[in-house]
């Protein structure tokens, strides 16, 4: 609930957290770039929120992301595979 008394509902995402299925950001903290790399090195779909919740940036099939236009603060990414089946969840600061 806002202090404003309002509410609104996300949406619920599974996530693949089988063995051997991971996904390494780098570097971290970063400033202009931040690259992801998956088991089978494969593009993945990205989606950036800040820490209240807002989606702030979302770009497909990549394993890089220019972060140059956010503003210096913690993130969290919601990486998915090429199917949209969730793949990870991970943090990143941007300088």
């Amino acid at each position: 609930m806002d202090k404003d008394g309002k509410y609104s509902y996300g949406y619920i995402v599974s996530v693949n957290a089988s063995k051997g299925s991971f996904v390494k950001i780098f570097p971290n903290p970063a400033s202009s770039e931040l690259f992801i790399a998956t088991p089978q090195d494969q593009p993945v779909h990205v989606q950036v929120y800040d820490m209240v919740g807002q989606l702030v940036m979302a770009q497909g099939h990549t394993t890089r992301l220019d972060i140059s236009a956010l503003v210096p603060g913690s993130y969290s990414l919601l990486i998915t595979d090429v199917r949209g089946v969730a793949q990870s969840h991970a943090q990143f600061v941007k300088h």
